[in-house]
């Protein structure tokens, strides 16, 4: 399979210059910072085939069908984030939730003329089967077609591997859309280099050891797109960068910063993946099952807490759970400098109450950042609060 792709660097000039004759040069330069276009011919009988673009959820993202080991009547399972899902908070752990008028288009490839139609294979999103964006940013769904279905149209499913070693070569393939002319917006394949991994916040997020990577052509819409081996594995998953970012030390969403030693800061021309190794145990017998080897969450489990983002130096935030929602019977928290603080460490924890009967109120700091963690060191939500001079 990597031989097919690899080709795609030949190919991409074949297609460049065909763009070049039809469109005019802001199209040309928002086409060619996205990325190259993929056509059928080179990606046909690839793991490419299994990459499409949604349509119908909360933002335009990247879909991807995961290979499950089950049989050709299976219904067809696919991954892509959980913001594109529209989980937009660090607590929501949300499954079986049905869908409607929501759909992938797989077997993305650009047409090689504007005289030619794109040989779309469309499958309807029936369920969010699972979806969180709180240590992971991942969505699974259940797709309203049979693994054999579509198969029988060139679309087979992708097998999920081992996260890449620093330093070995990927290739990302997605529908990224921002600045794209909407008669480009088709899959677009990029290499790049894997890096080390960080500890990145973002916002109300903070995701653990996700994979670093010099990607570039990462823009809305790339969300979900999967990272790929030479075997044409899925390895990784984009989840966010911080190209166009400006330099900020408030890591707002859009604005990623790592979270390093001594500091957190944004790190340019960065883009960030999570790994997917793990999503083939939650599979049993080809039908999603929380618990045993799956890595996913259970939403029994999950305190719903939360705390204003930013506060003031030296004053006093209030860390809630939302008693709407469920939570486990005894809560307990933890709470130190968002660089040094570690949720799965059981030092440090309070003694567990009823959780009807816990509440806290944190003294921040005169600077920095605080992490507050709710529930217990099994299973622990994040609270960031950034303490900011200016607020």
């Amino acid at each position: 399979m990597w031989a097919a792709v690899a080709a795609l660097i030949t190919f991409l000039s074949i297609v460049g210059l065909w763009y070049r004759q039809q469109a005019d040069n802001e199209a040309i330069v928002s086409a060619s910072s996205a990325g190259g276009l993929v056509i059928e011919s080179q990606g046909k009988g690839t793991s490419l085939t299994a990459v499409g673009r949604t349509q119908g959820l909360d933002q335009p993202c990247t879909v991807w069908l995961l290979d499950v080991q089950a049989g050709a009547d299976t219904d067809a399972y696919a991954a892509t984030t959980g913001r594109c899902a529209g989980i937009t908070d660090a607590a929501t752990v949300l499954t079986g939730e049905p869908l409607e008028g929501a759909s992938v288009d797989f077997n993305a490839f650009a047409p090689l003329t504007t005289a030619v139609l794109p040989n779309l294979v469309n499958a309807p999103i029936e369920e969010v089967v699972w979806a969180s964006s709180r240590g992971t940013d991942l969505a699974v769904l259940r797709l309203g077609a049979t693994y054999g279905e579509l198969s029988d149209q060139g679309v087979s499913p992708i097998t999920v591997a081992a996260p890449p070693t620093t330093g070995e070569q990927i290739l990302v393939a997605g529908v990224p859309v921002d600045t794209v002319p909407a008669d480009q917006q088709y899959l677009r394949a990029v290499t790049c280099a894997a890096g080390q991994t960080a500890d990145v916040i973002e916002d109300v997020w903070l995701w653990r050891e996700r994979l670093t990577s010099d990607c570039q052509g990462i823009f809305l819409g790339s969300w979900g797109s999967p990272a790929f081996n030479p075997a044409g594995e899925a390895v990784a998953m984009v989840t966010t960068t911080s190209i166009g970012a400006q330099q900020t030390t408030h890591c707002y969403a859009g604005e990623p910063c790592e979270i390093q030693d001594s500091q957190v800061t944004l790190v340019p021309d960065t883009t960030y993946l999570a790994p997917v190794a793990g999503l083939g145990a939650c599979f049993p017998q080809g039908n999603f099952t929380l618990g045993g080897e799956c890595p996913l969450e259970d939403p029994t489990g999950v305190v719903p807490a939360s705390a204003d983002r930013v506060a003031a130096p030296g004053t006093t935030a209030e860390v809630r759970i939302d008693r709407r929602l469920a939570a486990p019977d005894l809560v307990a928290d933890k709470q130190g400098p968002l660089l040094s603080t570690d949720c799965a460490e059981e030092a440090g924890w309070s003694p567990a109450v009823p959780a009807r009967d816990w509440e806290l109120d944190v003294a921040l700091p005169q600077e920095g950042w605080v992490l507050v963690c709710v529930g217990s060191p099994a299973q622990a939500t994040p609270v960031v609060i950034e303490v900011d001079p200016a607020y």
